[in-house]
């Protein structure tokens, strides 16, 4: 393949990214006039069966794409139960609190720095220093954000409680990080949905007793029906996929099209939301997402070709439909000749030293694993190319290799 070859698949591959993380992000933000509508439901219940008609439209479209469900390793589902308890419960809890609390234009601008604690954190915790064109690039970001939100007063409460919303906005995409590369974008969320509806529906019952999901009006069915297939099945994997063709630091910069999306959907039902200072905070935002974008550097690069070929090594090749995989060991995978590309792939992903913990303790779980050092062989017997020699000595007993 040709420099121009590559240089035009790495363009289209962040193209891709770009449009679903904005895609997603814009969806999102236009849904809090389809979320005003269910002030009266029990909260809880709601988001409960909000994630549950979510989680059963993206197995349908999860077994009609690739086959079958992926069974997710031990280390999987530690990520997946962390990101729907801070992404998704902590997320909507906090920020509910803080609407309590808090004018809703102060929550957004405080939420809405996503985008720079994304910026700093991805590449620090894939052990690199924050790129500082995206750094950069993620404050423009905040401020047009700023802008388009307006401002707000708010009590000390309401600031903490902003700021665990924020927290839990930048959990939904640090903690999938590590584990994009082997589930995929739709199968993380299908499985990210699959634990937050259990964890909503057992906290719901807890709280609000046989109460928890009442029968809802039609108008609230068909609230609960949009946010769950668009705004839950639809955005997620969209962001997903951004995250996975362009890494954390670059998809956050997207977050802060949030803003933008609330007033598209503020301004379809009430024109005079749009004033002349949005529409400035619009071209801020559009500014700093072109500009992180364009730049380069490590900081400003995600996944690159090293994404791809990390998740072509690390996820078997899905046969047609109907087809049962057969494949490695997910442990194993690592051993083949693409390892190389999943240490890429996980580092510009930014798994680096927030795996760690998880890392540890399912180690121990596990009995502990090999000693530093120890390489595996394959488990099954290996053809190589020329030269190939049958008898050729074992590098871990001496024994001659049969094919």
């Amino acid at each position: 393949m040709t420099h121009a070859a590559a240089a035009r698949g790495n363009h289209h591959h962040d193209l891709v990214g770009a449009l679903s993380a904005a895609a997603a992000t814009i969806t999102v933000g236009a849904s809090v006039a389809v979320s005003s509508l269910l002030t009266d439901y029990p909260a809880l219940g709601g988001q409960a069966a909000r994630y549950a008609v979510a989680a059963a439209v993206l197995a349908g479209l999860l077994r009609a794409r690739e086959g079958g469900f992926r069974r997710p390793s031990g280390r999987d589902l530690v990520y997946v139960v962390a990101l729907a308890t801070t992404g998704l419960i902590g997320f909507n809890l906090f920020l509910l609190a803080a609407l309590e609390t808090a004018d809703p234009a102060a929550v957004g601008v405080i939420v809405g720095c996503a985008p720079v604690l994304l910026a700093v954190s991805g590449p620090l915790m894939a052990g690199r220093r924050p790129g500082g064109r995206v750094l950069v690039a993620a404050g423009v970001v905040v401020l047009g954000a700023a802008l388009v939100e307006g401002g707000g007063g708010a009590t000390l409460a309401g600031v903490l409680f902003a700021v665990g919303a924020l927290f839990g906005e930048a959990a939904f995409s640090l903690l999938a990080a590590p584990v994009l590369p082997r589930l995929g974008p739709l199968a993380l969320s299908t499985y990210a949905c699959v634990a937050g509806s259990l964890l909503l529906g057992g906290g719901a019952f807890l709280v609000d007793g046989a109460s928890a999901m009442p029968r809802p009006t039609a108008t609230e069915a068909t609230a609960l029906l949009v946010l769950a297939v668009a705004v839950t099945a639809g955005a997620f994997v969209a962001f997903y996929t951004g995250v996975e063709r362009l890494g954390v630091a670059r998809a956050g910069l997207f977050t802060g099209l949030i803003p933008i999306g609330a007033l598209l959907g503020a301004a379809a039902v009430d024109g005079d939301a749009v004033t002349p200072l949005r529409v400035v905070g619009v071209g801020i935002v559009a500014t700093g997402v072109v500009a992180g974008m364009t730049g380069g550097g490590s900081g400003g690069r995600g996944t690159g070709n090293g994404g791809r070929g990390a998740r072509r090594a690390a996820r078997p090749t899905q046969p047609p439909f109907g087809v049962p995989v057969v494949g490695p060991p997910q442990h194993r995978l690592a051993e083949t000749p693409g390892r190389d590309l999943v240490a890429a792939g996980d580092a510009e992903l930014g798994v680096g030293a927030v795996t760690a913990p998880f890392d540890r303790v399912l180690g121990e779980e596990q009995g502990g694993g090999d000693p530093p050092g120890t390489t595996r062989g394959p488990r099954h017997p290996q053809v190589s190319g020329p030269g190939h020699r049958d008898d050729a000595p074992d590098p871990a007993g001496d024994r001659p290799r049969r094919c």
